[in-house]
């Protein structure tokens, strides 16, 4: 279902790697980056729980 999440998510550690984000442009920005990786990741995890528990009946 999410099988274009994997190489996307492949691609911007990839970016990361190789611009070296965090040193190049400080750790404001690296702290930034971060933040919408992991807020991508919840958000990810929270339509997927969304999606697993849509058939199942709600008390």
């Amino acid at each position: 279902m999410f099988e274009w999440l994997i190489p996307l998510l492949l691609v911007v550690l990839l970016l990361i790697w190789l611009l070296d984000l965090p040193e190049i442009l400080g750790e404001a920005l690296g702290g930034l980056v971060l933040a919408a990786i992991v807020g991508t990741v919840k958000l990810t995890a929270f339509l997927i729980r969304k999606l697993v528990t849509a058939g199942k009946p709600q008390p």
